[in-house]
């Protein structure tokens, strides 16, 4: 990530790669429903609110939503999942 777009996602504000996508940090409650969305796809059970809850609220830095800066049918919305 270049300097200018890690300082914008700092900020909150999207910033583009390659003028395809926006990468935003975690902004809050709001965007909730949409990570507990993308990860409930891929688990083989579900968590509670509570749990997603504990995990952003600990480490927001951590957590980015990447989205495509044009709709576009084609678009697919995924996760990253890293141990560290």
């Amino acid at each position: 990530m270049s300097a200018a777009a890690a300082e914008a996602t700092e900020r909150g504000e999207p910033s583009g790669g390659g003028g395809e996508i926006a990468y935003v940090s975690y902004g809050g409650e709001h965007h909730l429903p949409l990570v507990m969305s993308l990860v409930d796809e891929e688990l083989s059970e579900p968590y509670s609110i509570f749990t997603y809850r504990y995990f952003v609220y600990l480490w927001p830095q951590l957590t980015f939503l990447v989205r495509p800066l044009l709709p576009s049918p084609r678009a697919r919305v995924s996760q990253e999942f890293v141990r560290i």
